[in-house]
């Protein structure tokens, strides 16, 4: 799946955010975190979805901020 790029085709760019919520905090210190952007889509717009995992210890705790490349 890392050869998988779908950025041409939903028009996200590099450095693009998104806001998520965190939707679960698990006993190990991870959390499940969901987060939705609406994004420009052949003349119209879709909601983007995003639903993953992500340590605790990899949220950047001066902008609460998590690098794509860390979700599960």
């Amino acid at each position: 799946l890392s050869d998988v790029d779908i950025v041409p085709y939903v028009g996200l760019k590099n450095a693009d955010l998104m806001t998520a919520e965190i939707v679960e905090r698990y006993p190990n210190g991870n959390f499940k975190v969901r987060g939705t952007k609406k994004i420009a889509y052949r003349g119209g717009y879709r909601l983007v979805t995003l639903l993953g995992i992500v340590r605790g210890t990899d949220i950047n705790e001066t902008n609460d901020t998590i690098l794509s490349g860390k979700l599960y």
